[in-house]
């Protein structure tokens, strides 16, 4: 009979420490379920943080930048225009690196190709789901071509946010852009000349 009591206290207090044990399981679940919504909050704002401090940064630096470099003039009577843009951590990259994107910009003006391609795909399954793809490349090639004569027209560089930026406007008239025309045209005409001999 002892023992019978004995095993009847033991189921008891095995009984009581399993559910002392769902229950510290369950409030253990629900402690990390709070932790994790309190997480994600944090990780929200954070966010919401970078974001606000990048909005000021690109509002500070558009108003850093030149007015005359927001756009650029259109050709005109005289001559093409374009503008170059570049950041480096020397000043004189940065120069650099404006004046090359200018030159390119002077360049695809007047002597580039585009060449392009579009595909668009459709398939319907048997419980009428439509399956669509739609694909678009577009590529500018610009030839070899030779860029002289161009003036600089406005040129600036600045420091922010610990870099050099650096802007420049050039204009390449049409007398030169003429006179490149004929070079290539005299070019060709040899070559044509060379090969019939």
């Amino acid at each position: 009979m002892a023992k019978d009591v004995c095993v009847k206290w033991l189921a008891v207090v095995a009984l009581v420490v399993g559910a002392a044990g769902c229950s510290t399981t369950k409030t253990s679940m629900e402690d990390v379920q709070k932790d994790q919504v309190r997480a994600e909050a944090v990780r929200a704002k954070a966010e919401e943080e970078r974001a606000n401090k990048k909005q000021v940064q690109n509002e500070a630096y558009l108003d850093q930048v030149p007015a005359w470099a927001m756009e650029v003039p259109k050709p005109d009577g005289s001559g093409l225009y374009a503008l170059g843009a570049a950041e480096a951590a020397n000043w004189s990259l940065a120069r650099k690196k404006a004046m090359l994107e200018a030159e390119f910009g002077l360049a695809k003006l007047y002597r580039q190709e585009l060449s392009g391609s579009e595909r668009s795909y459709t398939n319907e399954r048997d419980d009428k789901a439509l399956n669509t793809q739609y694909t678009a490349l577009i590529d500018k090639l610009v030839t070899r071509v030779q860029v002289v004569g161009f003036e600089v027209v406005k040129q600036d560089v600045r420091a922010l946010h610990g870099s050099f930026h650096s802007w420049v406007l050039l204009k390449l008239p049409y007398t030169e852009v003429n006179q490149v025309l004929k070079e290539q045209r005299s070019e060709s005409m040899d070559a044509s000349v060379r090969a019939a001999f």
